[in-house]
């Protein structure tokens, strides 16, 4: 059963909260409630869905070489349900879910009169404006970065959480945001390679990172936006020696990722092992059994294979590889 912190946690990465606006000819603008989560792993989804309800829709791909994506929407009265539960644990969406609800109690006490036909006359003018208004609101919450007219304008304070910070939002939002993988090094004093357990969290909104690094721990990086237009980003990274603990408290609730947690867990027992049985007097370089070192390549093969985003057709260039690779520096 997927629960509500966990769903909270999905939808502060992989949700969008929006109001919809829909134009009919010779009608009212209409604006409603619109919440939505977006992933590649329909069954995650469908479990959302058996306890919250919700309408399944495909995506398609965006890129010919990715896994078919999958959208569970909720709108109007559906939407409002499912804010008014997952409200409290929002973190990075807690303004958008208030607006929203906000404007659905509006709605709520706004009469609407129909006419012979059965459609719903049109909204003043005055209405119109109150609704617009609400809808740009939205819109400045959902912006990627600054826009033309939003240098100048004071962003609008998150509310703080009402709840505290639990593994199982945690979780949620490590598979809606984050990364496992094993980093894959060649040490140039030992010529040989080494394989590291790595977590990471990206994310625009850096009170939100810290807020998790205060309690879980990590490392907390800057990462510039792949577009100019982009807001500025951040990672909370975990590796070596903070994934274990950090495992240990959310891999119970992972869904998506948590094949990819039990390899790393692997790694980690490997290298446990890898310093227990090395010799006192033995250097770094020496010592360690080549079936150890074939594990270790094994393992990283595997969380590769787990992470890839499709099927693996061909391969890309060292370049299209160096070029992809956002640069982190440590932030302060």
């Amino acid at each position: 059963m997927v629960s509500v912190e966990y769903l909270a946690g999905f939808a502060d990465g992989e949700g969008s909260l929006s109001l919809a606006r829909r134009r009919h000819p010779g009608e009212s603008v209409e604006y409603s409630l619109r919440v939505c989560v977006y992933n590649s792993h329909y069954e995650l989804l469908k479990r959302i869905q058996d306890r919250w309800g919700g309408v399944m829709s495909a995506v398609g791909q965006r890129h010919a070489r990715w896994k078919p994506a999958y959208a569970l929407i909720w709108t109007n009265a559906k939407a409002a349900n499912l804010l008014e539960a997952i409200g409290p644990y929002l973190r990075i969406k807690s303004n958008h879910a208030a607006a929203l609800l906000e404007f659905q109690e509006h709605v709520r006490r706004c009469r609407r009169t129909r006419d012979s036909g059965g459609r719903l006359q049109r909204l003043t003018k005055g209405e119109l404006i109150f609704r617009e208004n609400f809808h740009d609101r939205l819109k400045r919450l959902n912006e990627r970065g600054v826009t033309r007219g939003s240098e100048g304008r004071r962003r609008e304070r998150r509310l703080r959480p009402k709840t505290p910070l639990s593994p199982r939002y945690l979780a949620g939002f490590i598979d809606g945001e984050g990364s496992l993988m094993i980093a894959r090094w060649t040490s140039p004093r030992y010529t040989r390679v080494y394989y590291k357990p790595r977590i990471s969290i990206a994310n625009t909104h850096k009170e939100v990172l810290q807020q998790i690094q205060q309690v879980y721990g990590g490392i907390l990086a800057n990462q510039p936006p792949r577009k100019a237009a982009w807001r500025f980003a951040y990672q909370l990274i975990w590796t070596d020696g903070m994934v274990g603990p950090l495992l240990s408290v959310v891999k119970p609730y992972l869904i998506i990722k948590r094949d990819q947690a039990s390899v790393l867990e692997q790694l980690i027992r490997s290298r446990q092992r890898m310093l227990q049985d090395r010799k006192p007097s033995a250097k770094r370089s020496l010592g360690i059994p080549a079936s150890v070192l074939a594990e270790q390549a094994e393992l990283y093969r595997k969380v590769k294979h787990l992470n890839r985003r499709g099927p693996p057709i061909g391969g890309l260039s060292n370049r299209q590889k160096s070029s992809s690779r956002p640069q982190l520096y440590i932030a302060r």
